[in-house]
């Protein structure tokens, strides 16, 4: 992204210590997180920025389970005090979705945090050439996804309930959601996605300010980050230019980067609710 849209002097494209797992620990340590398309991409990066800081459980939610089990495995291996459950299900099935957060919870007493990032981007189009049945799915999985995995986390949402002793200001439980920049922008033959997530994202805000007294509400652009879904759009038209160029190329395992990192920071800066995480916020 253009640096001269950053609201901070410094404008980040790759990780720093300031926003290490690590510093939040006392914050995450000991909380049980959800988090949808956790398997794979940005999912897998927050996942794994979630276990360094110390989450005592992690559920992930995906549709392809061989994904779920590799997960699961790795991050159990890499941090052994972190206990991973997979449930494989469809943002757009509503009923596997409720279930996937009434098990979980079951299983943890609550969820504290959730964290969704599942989506999906339809081929890029001209308006006058779009595919309807593409743009309704960009909808059924982004905008309708995104409230089935509210209906699901609202009953089950947990505050935390040592929350002073941890030195925390606020119990509330943490809704994420993975936006992106591209809501604030019109730019060609993009319109199926970001007309989908910018819907997402205001039903997003609608629930933050519903909600604000039971429920802190984030929308976080994630960066641009080399993944399956930008991918899928990079038929050599567009530049792509992601952040965090050192880490490694391959799609289905980046590293715990700046990115997603920085979803500590906006999940603890009272009152910011679309940050990006090239912002710097930490020393």
């Amino acid at each position: 992204m253009d640096p001269s849209s950053s609201f901070t002097k410094t404008y980040h494209t790759e990780s720093y210590p300031g926003i290490s797992p690590q510093k939040t620990s006392s914050f995450i340590g000991g909380k049980n997180v959800l988090i949808t398309w956790g398997a794979q991409g940005i999912g897998l990066a927050i996942t794994s920025s979630y276990a360094a800081a110390g989450a005592a459980n992690i559920a992930i939610l995906g549709r392809r389970s061989h994904l779920l089990d590799q997960t699961k495995a790795k991050i159990e291996k890499d941090f052994p005090a972190v206990k991973v459950h997979t449930y494989v299900a469809d943002v757009a099935d509503a009923t596997a979705i409720k279930k996937s957060f009434k098990d979980f919870s079951a299983s943890v007493g609550g969820v504290n945090i959730c964290v969704h990032v599942a989506g999906y981007s339809p081929y890029r189009k001209a308006v006058a050439e779009t595919d309807a049945d593409e743009l309704k799915k960009a909808f059924e999985i982004n905008v309708f996804g995104t409230l089935n995995v509210i209906s699901g986390f609202l009953p089950v949402a947990a505050e935390t309930s040592n929350a002073k002793a941890n030195g925390e200001s606020d119990a509330r439980p943490v809704f994420v959601y993975i936006s992106t920049a591209l809501v604030h922008m019109t730019i060609p033959t993009w319109s199926g996605y970001t007309t989908s997530k910018e819907a997402a994202t205001r039903l997003v805000d609608h629930l933050a300010l519903e909600k604000a007294d039971v429920l802190r509400v984030v929308n976080v652009h994630p960066g641009v980050i080399k993944s399956e879904m930008t991918e899928k759009n990079n038929d050599g038209t567009v530049q792509m230019v992601y952040d965090d160029r050192k880490s490694p190329t391959k799609v289905e395992m980046p590293t715990t980067d700046s990115i997603t990192q920085h979803l500590f920071q906006a999940i603890s800066v009272s009152g910011l609710r679309h940050p990006r995480p090239n912002f710097s916020m930490a020393n």
